[in-house]
């Protein structure tokens, strides 16, 4: 509107100098066209700015659709590499009977399973490999199996207890349940709260950073606690205790280096 305005008010300043005989028709006319051109000029720039605003936006929104696409395969292949990481056995199979078997003649018999493409061929060439959620407490167990679905190893720490069809050992013998490492622990947490100083200030960490351990029916416990001393300082004292499975009795336990019940041998 002001623009109007402006223009409207340049020609008639014009026009005003003309009636007074200062400039003639021609230069009245010349100068109106010149004003009236020069609105032309500006409308079509700004007409084409906003055409190539519009482009730019357009173009914008292409490439924001070619990489939400590109995102959408992306997101497929990975989707797909992780469906086949984290399958599991199909129920009723040879695969599966299979790896059954296995572990039950190693002593496990409660379990879940999936598949750990991360990890193939690590125990023999083309060998698939399968990660095994168990009762015990010490991590998972490793099954790898064949090109032909039989069973080549159960592996648990670091050790085979079956392999390519002998069964080397029971993973009971060396490990515990979760239930039973937690029946440990707080067995272990009352005594040591016995020989504290602040009993009441005894902090203990999650069960997952204990030990455990066990090896010819003896089990062995290691960790630590942070109570306050005589002082009333806050100090970290660790422990080892040693408990026969049989005998059902503690059999050793050292405190900050000090063996406080004798191993006995």
């Amino acid at each position: 509107m002001s623009d109007n305005n402006s223009q409207a008010d340049e020609i008639l300043k014009f026009k005003n100098l003309m009636d007074q005989g200062i400039i003639s028709e021609e230069e009245f006319n010349k100068k109106k066209s010149e004003i009236l051109n020069s609105k032309s000029k500006q409308e079509t720039k700004n007409i084409k700015r906003h055409q190539k605003n519009q482009e730019k936006g357009c173009l914008g929104c292409l490439g924001f659709i070619i990489l939400a696409i590109f995102i959408g395969i992306v997101s497929t292949i990975i989707s797909h590499s992780n469906s086949e990481k984290e399958a599991g056995v199909k129920q009723g199979s040879k695969l599966e009977t299979n790896i059954q078997e296995a572990l039950n003649k190693v002593g496990i018999e409660k379990y879940e399973i999936k598949r750990d493409s991360n990890l193939d061929s690590n125990r023999g060439e083309n060998t698939k490999a399968f990660r095994v959620t168990t009762e015990f407490s010490n991590g998972f167990v490793m099954v790898y199996t064949n090109p032909d679905d039989t069973v080549y190893s159960v592996r648990y720490v670091d050790k085979d207890y079956y392999l390519n069809g002998k069964v080397l050992g029971n993973i009971k013998d060396n490990t515990i349940t979760q239930s039973e490492a937690d029946n440990y622990r707080r067995n272990v947490e009352l005594r040591v709260k016995e020989i504290l100083k602040a009993p009441s200030t005894a902090k203990f960490p999650g069960l997952d950073e204990w030990g455990f351990d066990k090896k010819d029916g003896i089990v062995t416990i290691q960790g630590y606690v942070d109570s306050q001393n005589s002082f009333g300082a806050m100090v970290r004292s660790k422990f080892q205790v040693k408990y026969n499975e049989k005998k059902e009795m503690m059999t050793s336990f050292i405190f900050d280096g000090e063996e406080l019940i004798k191993s006995k041998k």
